[in-house]
């Protein structure tokens, strides 16, 4: 019984897992990570001065990820960007099976550590996206892996620190937790001598990386300082700041009892490394939303063990009522989404990316300096191969100096002489969303004309550019093509024409909402309605599950009055 009943467990922990797995986020950073990877793979150079960018040209690039940006290359190149998914949903599985094997070893339970990584699950969905920062979830729950099975003071952890260091800055913070297990109890199998030689190698193969001690230096200047205006992105902020009241709450309430547990571990003198290290990336998840998930990762391990161990043993059959409800509910979930690549286009918020934009720029093959919205900006150098140049994008101060970010959040707040420090910084062209008022400002400006535009973007064009070019014929093409069609067809109130635009390209996050608005904008409200019900098929996450829902309930505000109203234009915003 005992050969079946384990593996439904790690079989529900897999599932539930997956569940989380469909995290929709605009990972901006993303492009310029493959762009990144791309030239390693092509040049093999590691970058370590900047070629993408006219404010800091031929400054230091800290690429602490470049490893990582090579991995990204080397997969798409062997099977294709969108398969991306499949790179995330098993580093993802390996991760959270390795930590559910932690919980077992702490708790002896399958339904409490079950629970344990649903907990951790919950408060890191938001941030398991496609990012590098996974490889540093997978290596923490490494760590703790070899910790809790006795086999941390080997020569495998300096080595794992040498591969780490050379793909996220996250190492360091892995330092702080083998310094701090270095002294934990548990760890008294091993000699002193034997784990301060291991810390010792861990940290001294820190410097095996092409950036040297400025790998080390760079994250710790955010857990000490606030680091100017680049602690305003979002990214960077407090969930103080960041979060809706509903989701603070749920935070807060969840790591209470983690603060609880760990005056109880101090009173008791039980696992104090454990409640020191979850009080330490308290603070910094409290500092920063991104450490989020390191603290959720020590929140059940530090509940587990305040948990007294007589309430640890549940009845087998207890277990197995709540396996067979775990299972379900997770199978049911998890294989309503699409477990192939359409699914990257939806997690990544393509429909918010400049994808037309893109194959404008590669057809044309446009030289110049763009200021550029900083989530669009990494799309320059990895639709251009570096032939435009930024004026910022997302790496931030691994190469910009805190007064290129001001500057830049100078010009889009529109600060008195905003025109003339664009102007004088040399830009070119300027990619910005079709929202807000700075588009509509250079609109009106005589310095400026629209080149091109897609579903979501405007490229403008500096009127006195010198450097002649002429536009080659181009004919957009994809889902997003068509959804530009529609949307435009849709201001003329040609809503029939823009249905027929979208017909066969449903199946691309926004198109089939979309397709629903212009059936209904022609009346057939109840075939919209059915057409929504289609759309939430498509990717059944609870974000886009509440967008139709609204969609709907805004396209029955019309229903009743049919012709007589005029309808609203249909954007993405």
């Amino acid at each position: 019984m005992e050969k079946i009943y384990q593996p439904l467990w790690y079989l529900a922990a897999a599932i539930t897992t997956l569940a989380f797995g469909f995290t929709i986020r605009s990972n901006a950073d993303l492009w310029w990570h493959i762009a990144a990877g791309r030239e390693i793979l092509q040049q093999h150079p590691l970058q370590s001065v900047d070629t993408w960018s006219y404010t800091s040209q031929a400054s230091t690039w800290l690429n602490h990820e470049w490893l990582a940006d090579l991995v990204y290359a080397l997969w798409i190149e062997a099977f294709s960007l969108e398969s991306l998914v499949y790179w995330k949903w098993g580093i993802l599985t390996i991760t959270f099976l390795l930590f559910y094997s932690v919980l077992k070893q702490i708790s002896s339970s399958h339904l409490l550590s079950f629970i344990g990584l649903a907990v951790t699950l919950l408060l890191s969905a938001p941030y398991l996206d496609m990012r590098p920062q996974m490889y540093s979830f997978l290596f923490v729950s490494i760590l703790l892996y070899l910790h809790y099975t006795d086999r941390l003071w080997s020569l495998l952890t300096p080595l794992l620190f040498l591969l780490w260091a050379n793909i996220h800055a996250g190492a360091i913070l892995g330092i702080f937790i083998i310094a701090t297990f270095a002294f934990s109890r548990r760890s008294t199998a091993s000699s002193v001598s034997r784990r301060l030689s291991i810390l010792a190698l861990s940290c001294v193969a820190l410097l095996g990386n092409p950036s040297g001690t400025s790998f080390i230096t760079y994250p710790l200047q955010y857990a000490f300082q606030s680091n100017g205006d680049f602690s305003l992105l979002s990214e960077w902020q407090s969930p103080l700041v960041s979060y809706s009241f509903g989701g603070l709450t749920l935070l807060l309430a969840l790591f209470l009892l983690g603060l609880i547990s760990c005056i109880f571990s101090f009173t008791k003198a039980k696992h104090r490394s454990e409640a020191f290290l979850f009080l330490l990336l308290f603070a910094m998840a409290i500092k920063s939303e991104r450490f989020i998930p390191f603290a959720a990762l020590l929140l059940p391990i530090i509940l587990l063990h305040t948990l007294p161990q007589t309430q640890k043993r549940l009845p087998r059959l207890l277990e197995g009522v709540f396996l067979v409800l775990f299972l379900s509910c997770a199978s049911i979930y998890t294989f309503s989404f699409p477990l192939n690549s359409t699914a990257f286009a939806f997690m990544v918020r393509q429909d918010k990316s400049p994808v037309v934009m893109c194959q404008f720029l590669q057809a044309q093959n446009l030289s110049g300096n763009v200021f550029a919205k900083y989530r669009l900006a990494a799309h320059i150098p990895y639709c251009t191969q570096g032939r435009m140049k930024v004026f910022i994008d997302g790496r931030a101060d691994t190469v910009y100096s805190p007064e290129i970010f001001a500057t830049y959040r100078s010009i889009y707040k529109m600060n008195l002489g905003w025109e003339n420090q664009l102007l004088e910084a040399g830009t070119d062209f300027v990619l910005w969303t079709k929202k807000g008022k700075f588009p509509s400002a250079l609109k009106k400006s005589p310095n400026w004309e629209i080149l091109f535009e897609d579903h979501v973007s405007y490229l403008f064009e500096r009127t006195d550019r010198t450097t002649p070019h002429t536009l080659s014929p181009f004919t957009p093409k994809g889902p997003y093509a068509a959804l530009h069609q529609a949307i435009e067809l849709s201001k003329q109130h040609r809503y029939k024409e823009g249905e027929q635009a979208l017909k066969f390209e449903t199946n691309a996050p926004e198109v089939c909402r979309t397709e629903a608005k212009l059936i209904a904008y022609q009346n057939r409200f109840e075939e919209s309605y059915l057409k929504l019900q289609e759309c939430k098929e498509l990717f059944p996450h609870p974000t886009r599950i509440t967008l139709l829902n609204d969609t709907e309930k805004r396209l029955r505000q019309f229903a009743p009055w049919g012709a007589h109203v005029i309808l609203p234009q249909i954007t993405l915003y």
